[in-house]
């Protein structure tokens, strides 16, 4: 996790974000950023051979951390990542396309999370 206060705009400048990801050796990135234009905001993207390939900007409504949900265990290392996406959206929509395949890459089954979709 990078703490340094960057002036970072992913959308309209991509060079610095890049800098950073050849830098760290990264290919994955994920970005929150906070403003009055866009409140609590979550940036997911990524790169081939050093250059921005895509991202996705996602609006924060709600964050549920794991204490919230009394019948889950807790994390264990290793785990998969469980991803649903449901409704025709998926398939008819080129940008969700885009999102799901963001998901699905080979190397994203690092994170743990519990996502649900719907469209």
């Amino acid at each position: 996790m990078l703490s340094r206060k960057n002036e970072i705009r992913p959308f309209e400048d991509t060079s610095s974000l890049e800098f950073l990801m050849d830098k760290n050796e990264c290919a994955l990135f994920c970005f929150a950023s906070h403003s009055k234009k866009r409140p609590h905001n979550l940036i997911l993207g990524r790169t081939y051979h050093k250059h921005l390939l895509d991202m996705v900007e996602f609006g924060c409504l709600s964050v549920e951390g794991l204490e919230s949900f009394k019948e889950t265990e807790k994390e264990r290392y290793g785990s998969k990542p469980c991803l649903v996406f449901v409704g025709e959206g998926w398939h008819q929509d080129v940008t969700l396309e885009r999102v799901q395949n963001l998901f699905m890459g080979k190397s994203f089954y690092l994170i743990h999370l519990f996502i649900y979709f719907i469209t």
